[in-house]
């Protein structure tokens, strides 16, 4: 590697100062007399020694700054206004139309559903009247136990087809 090797040290070190040195004659010959001046008239300002020129343009400055100020609390308070109008016309139409979806869509829904669970738990409950009539105590027994659950899933929907076929 190039930046490792013993002779090419003082190449680099001279290009280093070239660097520096220009980037410090750079910062001083330009760069900072500017910041000085700039602090200067801000310190010149902030202790109020200002000219008899600048004090009419103050003034003018300050009624400027004054209807600026003035003009953006007016615009912040009609943004606000229209923020918080948005929002609540966006809260009305949420409420108007989850009733209305409630209303038209979800009711007749649940109408359904309501009728549909009713009718299974009736036919299931008449299933199971119908096999406790119908089958014999030990099958019941067998059908009952753990291991035959597969063997009971399989009588009950042959059986519910028997029943539903007459």
């Amino acid at each position: 590697m190039p930046q490792l090797d013993a002779t090419t040290y003082f190449t680099q070190f001279v290009w280093l100062f070239i660097t520096y040195a220009s980037f410090y004659i750079v910062l001083t010959k330009t760069i900072l007399p500017k910041i000085a001046h700039i602090l200067y008239v801000r310190q010149t300002k902030a202790a109020g020694v200002e000219l008899a020129e600048n004090t009419s343009s103050q003034s003018e400055t300050q009624k400027s700054m004054q209807v600026s100020t003035q003009h953006m609390l007016e615009a912040c308070m009609q943004s606000k206004h229209a923020l918080e109008t948005t929002v609540q016309q966006s809260q009305d139409w949420l409420t108007q139309t989850t009733a209305m979806l409630q209303q038209t869509q979800l009711k007749p829904l649940h109408a359904q559903y309501t009728t549909h669970v009713q009718t299974s738990t009736h036919a299931f409950a008449h299933m199971e009247t119908t096999l406790k009539h119908t089958a014999p105590p030990s099958a019941h027994m067998q059908l009952a136990h753990p291991q035959n659950t597969n063997k009971s899933l399989v009588f009950h929907q042959a059986l519910v087809r028997t029943l539903f076929k007459a």
